[in-house]
């Protein structure tokens, strides 16, 4: 870690900074825990470690618990209808997940898991609306992103830079820091920062922290590249545009100019994997074949199940390694959403997407801080790349 023998100190650290964090939770300074969850939640790898020590497996759970407990004594609490808008999607998935267990004929460890995870990140929202509740804490947060964003792409950068690649091979993808997930995860989280580090350091009037976000931006843009993850490359080339035509007229300019030349200044590997869709006898290259097969698959179990869809996290259940080349998921959430939900959870997903966005343009249209409306049109941008 880091290359200076800190594998073990680092994990030990983190984790008594942890039960430090519980104990925060029951102070005035609660936020405090708030920090430790944003910094701590990309790194998997070190969550993990954190499980050899007692109560780290459940440091994040009694934190957020904790939490969400206290918003309940808060007086004068303020609700929104956005809120009961989330409210009501965590209990449609966990409605989705028993209706699965009938589906499926048994109960999935496994998907209970993955529930109470999905679960534990939407509840993040409401932790951040009552807690972070001032400019100074949400630059903090920023800040807090910021440093968690470039200890990732320093992880992308340390792997890279001690190997050749030359040529593109699925053997040299890499995770990162997200054990059990995939490259292309990895991808999808420096996609979704990006927009807001991009728009914030283009915006921002002190030179050192200019450059120095803009210069973390650049940064993510690598590790975006060797994640070879397309759907990442297509996000981030509409980011830009979208970014350009609204807010900066000037980076156009740059953009057509890279139309021209990206040949040759993007590593061969990533050319390759994304001239990779076809191969050169004009038929469609395995990995975009498999996952066509993927869809229509999603579009089956959909016709089959087209109200409720086939339960929570069931779709890799119904995946058969043979036929789908061991591939357990669509590659595509809003897919994966219609077979496992139906139409009532495809509907409710995006609609509250389209409160997201509409909540990021209002801030962004009725804001008078500078830091808060480039905060809110990177917010935008990013609602723009998960779609």
């Amino acid at each position: 870690m880091l290359g200076i023998g800190l594998t073990k100190i680092i994990p030990l650290f983190l984790y008594i900074i942890g039960l430090g964090a519980i104990i925060i939770t029951l102070t005035k300074y609660k936020e405090y825990a708030i920090y430790y969850i944003a910094f701590m939640m990309p790194f998997r790898n070190i969550q993990l470690r954190l499980h050899e020590y007692p109560l780290g497996k459940d440091i994040f759970d009694y934190i957020i618990l904790i939490l969400l407990i206290r918003i309940l004594f808060i007086k004068d609490v303020e609700r929104s209808k956005t809120q009961q808008w989330i409210l009501g999607f965590i209990i449609l998935c966990i409605i989705s997940f028993i209706y699965g267990i009938s589906y499926l004929g048994y109960f999935s460890d496994f998907g209970m898991q993955d529930l109470k995870n999905y679960v534990l990140m939407m509840l993040l929202y409401f932790l951040a609306f009552y807690y972070i509740d001032s400019l100074q804490k949400i630059r903090l947060i920023f800040i807090i992103f910021c440093v968690a964003t470039f200890y990732m792409n320093y992880q992308v950068w340390s792997y890279f830079s001690s190997r050749s690649v030359g040529a593109f091979s699925y053997g040299i993808r890499y995770s990162g820091p997200f054990v059990y997930l995939g490259p292309n995860h990895l991808g999808a989280f420096f996609i979704h920062f990006f927009p807001i580090l991009f728009t914030i350091g283009l915006n921002e009037s002190k030179k050192i922290v200019k450059y120095s976000i803009i210069g973390l931006s650049f940064f993510s843009i690598y590790s975006i590249l060797y994640s070879f993850s397309r759907g990442a490359y297509l996000a981030l080339v509409v980011v830009l545009l979208i970014h350009s035509f609204f807010k900066n007229r000037k980076l156009m300019v740059v953009i057509i100019v890279f139309l021209f030349v990206w040949q040759f200044i993007i590593p061969e590997a990533v050319i390759q994997r994304i001239e990779m869709t076809q191969g050169e006898d004009g038929e469609i290259e395995s990995s975009a074949a498999s996952r066509i097969i993927l869809w229509d698959h999603a579009l089956n179990l959909f016709e089959q199940n087209p109200i409720f869809g086939i339960g929570f996290r069931n779709f890799q259940y119904t995946t058969e390694a043979e036929i789908f080349h061991g591939l357990r998921d669509p590659h595509n959430y809003f897919l994966t959403v219609l077979s496992e939900s139906g139409i009532i959870g495809i509907a409710y997903f995006l609609f509250l997407l389209f409160l997201a966005f509409r909540s990021g343009y209002s801030c962004y249209s009725t804001s008078k801080n500078e830091f808060h409306r480039n905060l809110s049109f990177g917010f935008i941008l990013c609602i723009i790349a998960v779609i």
